[in-house]
């Protein structure tokens, strides 16, 4: 999956933002198995005591790029962790890195919501025209979180000068970070 996910980068072309929209996510294939350390990476990355971690962040840090000031306005006692993952739109290790991540986390044990992408300045097309690509060739599992996941495109500070990767937010606040790329 990766060797493929790799050369369907390797070609350019164009796309656009926002939810991929609910298509036909039937599917008479075998699910692949995404790599299984990335899998339990991931895993052990999501399993961490929230509340722990974010009594242990400091609000007033630069360690983690503040999101909440460029684009969240989410209720601080919200209980209710999210991941972000940052990229750039343009770049093909890049493309790569994120489409990695879904696979990826398509096939995690986890309970949270699929992750937001937020692209950084850059032309998003790409990125659209290679989450399509993957999508068309993915297993079920891998293309109904392709076909559904949200894009946020946009010109935020907060996003172009964090670096790349994944982001675990809770309560409004970025308690970790974990770059990507694939194996």
């Amino acid at each position: 999956m990766k060797r493929l996910l790799l050369i369907t980068i390797a070609s350019l072309a164009i796309m656009s933002c926002g939810n991929r929209g609910s298509q036909d996510n039937s599917s008479t294939s075998t699910p692949e198995l995404a790599d299984s350390s990335a899998v339990k990476t991931l895993e052990s990355f999501l399993n961490i005591d929230y509340e722990k971690a974010f009594a242990e962040s400091d609000s007033t840090s630069e360690q983690y790029p503040d999101f909440s000031s460029d684009f969240f306005s989410v209720d601080t006692d919200n209980r209710e962790p999210i991941i972000i993952f940052v990229s750039v739109p343009d770049c093909s290790a890049c493309i790569a890195s994120t489409l990695d991540f879904i696979t990826t986390y398509s096939h995690a044990d986890t309970e949270l919501p699929p992750p937001l992408i937020a692209l950084k300045e850059g032309d998003s097309d790409i990125f659209d025209f290679y989450q399509d690509k993957v999508a068309e060739s993915a297993d079920s599992i891998t293309k109904a979180m392709l076909n559904d996941i949200y894009v946020l495109c946009g010109d935020w500070p907060s996003v172009n000068n964090a670096p790349d990767g994944a982001y675990l937010v809770y309560r409004n606040r970025v308690i970790a970070h974990l770059p990507w790329s694939p194996l």
